[in-house]
C-alpha cells in the first residue's frame, strides 16, 4: 500500500469511517472521498461527525508566529534577592561587567511548532531549541559546547501586533552570573 493509504487504512480501522469505497487494489476510489469519522464507544454521541482528512499537515494546526524572527537586545545585570537570613555573598559581588551589553536574537519557526536559533553577542555564541503553540514561543539556550561560565537560559515571547516581544533570562553554568533582557523581534523580511 501507498504510504498515504496506509495512513487512511490505519486510521479508518482506529476509528471507523463510512463512505470510503476501496477498489479491489486497496487504494480509495476517490481523492474527494473523505471518510467520515464516526465517534467511538468512548466519547459522546451528541456531536455530529467529523470529516478529517489523512494528511498529517492538516492534524496540527500551524503556530501564528511560524516565519523568521530577528531582534537586538541589552543584556543587563539581574539582581537577585535573597529570602532574609539566606546568606551568600556571590551575586553582591557581580559588579556587572561581564556578559552584559548588546547582543541579537534570531529564530525560526516551523510549522510544527517546533523553534530553532541562535543567539550572538553579549551572552556569547548560543544556540536555541524551543516549541511555539498559538502566539506564545518558549525556548532554552545554551552554547554547544558549555563551559562554566557559558551562559544559559530561558526565552518566553508572545505575539503582540506584528513582534514577538518577551523576556530573555540567563546564568552561567557556575550560577556567578545571572543577566536579563528585554525583547522585541520583528518578522525578517
Amino acid at each position: 500500500m501507498k504510504q498515504s493509504h496506509l495512513l487512511l487504512f490505519l486510521i479508518c480501522s482506529v476509528f471507523g469511517c463510512e463512505n470510503t469505497k476501496t477498489s479491489g487494489t486497496g487504494s480509495a476510489s476517490s481523492a474527494s472521498a473523505a471518510p467520515t469519522v464516526r465517534a467511538s464507544a468512548s466519547t459522546s454521541t451528541s456531536a455530529p461527525p467529523t470529516t478529517r482528512s489523512a494528511s498529517p499537515a492538516t492534524a496540527v494546526e500551524a503556530p501564528a508566529v511560524v516565519g523568521e524572527w530577528r531582534g537586538p537586545f541589552q543584556a543587563e545585570l539581574a539582581k537577585v534577592t535573597l529570602d532574609p537570613g539566606v546568606g551568600d555573598s556571590t551575586w553582591a559581588k557581580d559588579k556587572g561587567t561581564a556578559a552584559v551589553g548588546k547582543g541579537q536574537l534570531e529564530l525560526t519557526v516551523a510549522s510544527d511548532g517546533k523553534v530553532r536559533g541562535k543567539l550572538s553577542g553579549a551572552l556569547g555564541d548560543l544556540i536555541l531549541f524551543g516549541v511555539a503553540e498559538g502566539g506564545l514561543v518558549h525556548g532554552t539556550f545554551s552554547a554547544e559546547q558549555p563551559e562554566p561560565t557559558s551562559m544559559s537560559g530561558t526565552v518566553e515571547l508572545t505575539l503582540t501586533g506584528d513582534a514577538l516581544g518577551g523576556e530573555l533570562r540567563a546564568s552561567s553554568g557556575d550560577a556567578k552570573l545571572v543577566r536579563r533582557a528585554t525583547l522585541s523581534l520583528k518578522r525578517a523580511k
